[in-house]
């Protein structure tokens, strides 16, 4: 049965505004399974009664239309179990991979994380699946000393953390303390995480197929600063106008780390900076570094032209040949630990969503 996987542990928390076909989905995927399903609404209107009522008692729904980080700080005082784990209302996570990271932290008690690998997919008149994360293959941050593990994290960068299953008691001061206070950065809340996790302590990827990655539809930013791509770590961390925003940042992280751990770290300051100079040097001429600068030269039409057709191509060179059967076979190949049965009804369910969007599509009266 899939639904015996051992997962009464664990709280999956979930943020989203506005998509809430796709929230009803991932709702209705949880419904019934031994995990709890958090899930903070920030959209305009409310589920109504009828449609949550249909839902079992595992999905705790709360409509709050306010920003990203109060939810996720409100989150922090709502979770209960022993472990926690951060979602999104378009990815899934696979329960056999989540009993096997709730297992490995059990029976590894230095261990503050533990997740699994990743796969994207999508759907183009059929599912398909792609490449994604690959770098979180045997990636197990285990030294003893806090420094040597976040710089090889950021000298290595994946979102290995994250999207983990960790120990609530750690995760809920986290999330207080990120979700406190917002800098003015894109993904200045997950790089605060991946900081934060690993320099708390060893942290580990297990070789299970964990986290589907949804890429369907382009996510909504918002407002939000640290949501806007106009505003990349690798200017902001070296622009002398925010040298001030910039001292504030280490201390609040170290203040976050204080109130977790009851104890000052003499090399903080340095470490911090270590690590995310580390990660600017690696990644700054990536991809996520040149966009912001492509924007401001190239008029706006044609910027969602080229975005548009390079995001297609790209997904069509990192798909299994569009055939889920050759990416099982790769998963395999690869020594990659899956149920295909478990992925099989995972993916049904969400290709059933899309039929089932296309044919009301369909059926509209013209």
């Amino acid at each position: 049965m899939l639904n015996t996987y051992k997962l009464d542990g664990l709280t999956i928390v979930v943020p989203s505004y506005n998509r809430q076909g796709l929230l009803l989905r991932l709702m209705r995927y949880w419904s019934g399974k031994s995990a709890i399903l958090l899930v903070l609404d920030g959209s305009d209107c409310p589920f109504e009664a009828k449609i949550l009522s249909e839902l079992e008692s595992n999905v705790r729904y709360i409509h709050h239309p306010v920003g990203l980080y109060a939810r996720l700080k409100q989150a922090a005082t709502l979770v209960e179990t022993e472990f926690v784990m951060m979602g999104t209302d378009d990815d899934f996570f696979v329960p056999s991979a989540l009993e096997a990271c709730i297992k490995e932290l059990k029976e590894n008690t230095r261990l503050i994380s533990c997740g699994g690998l990743a796969v994207g997919f999508g759907f183009e008149n059929a599912m398909y699946l792609r490449k994604v994360y690959p770098n979180l293959k045997n990636h197990e941050l285990l030294n003893d000393i806090a420094y040597e593990r976040t710089a090889k994290h950021f000298a290595n960068y994946e979102p290995a953390h994250l999207y983990s299953v960790q120990r609530a008691e750690s995760w809920t001061k986290l999330a207080e303390g990120i979700f406190s206070r917002e800098f003015d950065f894109f993904a200045a809340w997950e790089l605060q995480f991946e900081f934060l996790v690993p320099y708390l302590g060893p942290t580990k990827i297990i070789n299970n197929l964990l986290w589907m990655r949804g890429f369907e539809v382009e996510p909504i930013r918002g407002t939000s600063a640290s949501m806007s791509y106009d505003n990349y770590i690798f200017d902001w961390w070296k622009n002398p106008e925010y040298e001030t925003d910039k001292e504030q940042f280490i201390s609040h992280m170290n203040n976050i780390y204080f109130n977790i751990t009851g104890k000052k770290h003499d090399n903080f300051k340095q470490d911090i900076c270590n690590s995310f100079e580390l990660f600017i040097s690696t990644n700054e001429k990536s991809v996520r570094g040149i966009k912001p600068r492509l924007k401001k030269i190239i008029p706006q039409f044609v910027w969602i032209f080229l975005k548009t057709n390079i995001s297609k191509m790209n997904l069509r060179n990192q798909r299994f040949n569009s055939h889920i059967p050759t990416a099982f076979t790769e998963f395999t190949r690869n020594g990659i630990e899956f149920e295909v049965r478990e992925i099989d009804d995972l993916l049904q369910h969400i290709e059933e969503y899309h039929l089932s969007r296309n044919s009301i599509k369909h059926n509209k009266p013209h």
